[in-house]
């Protein structure tokens, strides 16, 4: 398995917010927006919050449509 944080801004600023896409092998798994100057540790925080996020995000959606399922 690769995990793989990658800048995706069509403007690469290297003093400023840019995107990131974070992926784990060839699916992106969550986006976020950091400072490239806050550094690396900021950056890495930032990735595993955004995955986090998607992550419950995934998990209401798909109990969302259970429960949807399950009401017919």
């Amino acid at each position: 398995m690769s995990i793989i944080i990658t800048n995706v801004s069509i403007k690469n600023n290297p003093f400023g917010e840019c995107d990131y896409e974070v992926r784990i092998n060839k699916d992106v798994v969550a986006t976020f927006k950091h400072n490239r100057p806050d550094g690396l540790a900021k950056c890495l925080k930032l990735a595993a919050e955004a995955v986090e996020e998607q992550n419950w995000i995934t998990a209401m959606e798909f109990a969302t449509s259970i429960k949807g399922v399950n009401n017919d």
